[in-house]
């Protein structure tokens, strides 16, 4: 069994986060039947993740 720990975005997550947000894109892309998503090549993943995290910020959220 898997130990999974449930917590509070750290900024040392920057680099995790950023390869899930990468992961995910190219995943979308590849089942897009009308190819409107970006491919990960072309995803601008530094942008993507900072922004949601200043939404966040901003909005009083939080990312688990």
């Amino acid at each position: 069994m898997v130990d999974i720990t449930i917590r509070e975005y750290r900024q040392d997550d920057y680099d995790a986060l950023m390869r899930c947000a990468v992961g995910l894109q190219d995943y979308l892309a590849k089942i897009d039947p009308l190819a409107r998503m970006r491919t990960a090549e072309e995803f601008d993943a530094v942008s993507y993740v900072d922004a949601t995290l200043e939404k966040v910020q901003t909005g009083n959220g939080v990312l688990l």
